[in-house]
C-alpha cells in the first residue's frame, strides 16, 4: 500500500534498515528469514486473517528481544478488543508526522 511505501521511505530517511512486508504472511516470512530484526513496527488491522498484534505474538515467539511498535487509526477499539495484550509494545497513532515515528522508535528501542 502506499502508507507501507511511505513509511518503509520514512524509516529508510531516518537512518534505520528497514524490509517492508505486505500482510501477516510476509512479516512472519522477513522474521524467520532475519532472527536479528530489532522491531517490530506494525499496523494492528491488517488484511489476510492476521492482525499485527498476532503477528507481535508470533515475533516475540520467535525473536524474544525483538521490540514492537504497533500503528493504528482506531488502536483502542481494536486492542481492547484482543483484550489483555502479553506483549511490551508502544503504539502511534495514524496519521502520524516525523518527528512523531521518531520519538516512538526512542521510546520502543530504549
Amino acid at each position: 500500500s502506499n502508507v507501507r511505501v511511505l513509511t518503509v521511505n520514512l524509516l529508510a530517511n531516518l537512518g534505520y534498515d528497514t524490509i517492508g512486508a505486505a500482510d501477516g504472511k510476509a512479516e512472519i516470512q522477513v522474521l524467520q528469514q532475519m532472527p536479528d530484526i530489532d522491531l517490530l513496527f506494525t499496523d494492528v488491522g491488517l488484511p489476510s486473517g492476521m492482525s499485527g498484534v498476532d503477528i507481535a505474538r508470533e515475533a516475540v515467539r520467535m525473536i524474544p528481544d525483538v521490540e514492537i511498535l504497533f500503528t493504528s487509526g482506531y488502536a483502542e477499539v481494536v486492542l481492547a478488543r484482543h483484550g489483555e495484550i502479553d506483549i511490551k509494545f508502544e503504539l502511534i497513532h495514524k496519521p502520524f508526522r516525523k518527528g512523531d515515528l521518531t520519538q516512538k522508535l526512542r521510546a520502543a528501542m530504549g
